[in-house]
């Protein structure tokens, strides 16, 4: 939980974990900043700081490995060494960022298709729920909702309650500002 002691970093075998913030200014709403998936890891905070700076939550069944604190300095090795120091500044880095915004340029409908050519594994996109994506790209569910019926309608991606397929690759290129063919994520 962000703003809790940080005591454990976790890595993900399995699943996907959405990690939100608490904003001052969202009178208690939770902002998708990013989703991580197998072979990621959560916490790595507790490295560098004292508390976590994210909430994390499992998208859907979702297999961690766990270590403490201790346990993962052992694993690093010696303080002060090149590749540790290196580690340690970009740990910094990153917890102390202030709270990214969703990319807000363009219109609903190419933000989403930006996602779908980012997140699509062999042109199937994961099942990640729709309020999640929508805050993660700084819109109301609503308007992601009618982005993706767009979608449907011209026949770009087939979409159901639960499933979103690509069917057009080069239109929904096209849409998202890219220009490479979509290509499977490691």
């Amino acid at each position: 939980m962000q703003d809790e002691p940080a005591h454990m970093v976790w890595f993900i075998k399995r699943g996907a974990i959405a990690l939100t913030r608490l904003l001052p200014e969202s009178d208690g709403k939770e902002h998708v900043e990013s989703i991580r998936g197998a072979g990621s890891f959560v916490g790595l905070e507790a490295l560098v700081r004292p508390t976590y700076t994210h909430q994390a939550h499992a998208l859907w069944a979702t297999t961690l490995c766990g270590a403490t604190k201790d346990t993962a300095d052992a694993w690093l090795g010696a303080a002060g060494s090149p590749a540790r120091t290196a580690l340690e500044q970009v740990l910094h880095m990153m917890a102390g960022e202030a709270p990214r915004t969703a990319g807000t340029d363009g219109s609903a409908v190419r933000r989403v298709a930006r996602w779908i050519c980012d997140e699509a594994l062999d042109g199937v996109a994961p099942p990640i729920p729709r309020r999640t994506v929508a805050s993660l790209l700084g819109m109301t569910p609503e308007t992601f909702s009618r982005a993706l019926a767009q979608l449907a309608r011209e026949r770009i991606v087939h979409l159901t309650r639960k499933h979103l397929s690509v069917i057009d690759d080069r239109a929904l290129r096209r849409l998202a500002g890219r220009s490479t063919a979509l290509t499977a994520m490691p």
